[in-house]
């Protein structure tokens, strides 16, 4: 079992029973500049492995099959939080900030001792927060700073995005896994 966001390598996904896997390269400033661009298409289907892709854009080219550009866009921003550790409006935001004013970020990283260089992206978007942290003054700044970076933006409001686990089918599902649960004897006996 893993602690924390995903590193280097292999992230696999499930859709509709067929799994799938992202690779994702071993310097997180790659995934760190797909993040202050927005360019979520070069996670899902861009960072796809070469076994997986050809079945995904098969699937997007089929009207009728069960992916589709907003399916995608929900699947890659939903794996944001495995990659970024935060969710993608969040990752974009601070990744655009350090983007812009490279300089400084890339001072303060020196001068605490972290070098983004081929560190994981999550590492980048938690080390660009502690960056933009250090600045503010007093608790205003910093809920201020929370709100500006963490409040998803109205498209993700309007969409009725959930954080992963919260959907009808989500819950559902865990209903159902609880109960059944529920009913086995060892469950039952504790």
């Amino acid at each position: 079992m893993r602690f924390g966001p995903a590193g280097a390598g292999r992230l696999w996904f499930t859709v509709d029973g067929v799994e799938y896997a992202l690779d994702l390269p071993d310097d997180g400033s790659v995934l760190a500049g797909i993040a202050a661009a927005g360019q979520w298409p070069e996670i899902v289907p861009g960072l796809l492995a070469a076994e997986c892709r050809g079945v995904w854009m098969s699937e997007l080219r089929d009207p009728l099959g069960p992916i589709s550009w907003r399916t995608t866009w929900r699947i890659a921003t939903g794996l944001a939080e495995e990659i970024y550790g935060m969710p993608w409006w969040a990752a974009i935001r601070l990744c655009a900030t350090a983007q812009s004013r490279w300089r400084d970020f890339a001072a303060w990283t020196v001068t605490h001792g972290f070098d983004p260089a081929g560190a994981p992206a999550h590492r980048i978007c938690a080390a660009v927060l502690a960056w933009l942290r250090a600045a503010c003054r007093d608790e205003k700044d910093l809920v201020r700073l929370e709100q500006r970076v963490f409040t998803p933006p109205p498209e993700m409001i309007r969409a009725g995005a959930r954080p992963p686990g919260f959907s009808d089918a989500d819950l559902a599902q865990q209903a159902a896994e609880l109960a059944a649960l529920a009913e086995h004897e060892d469950f039952a006996d504790g």
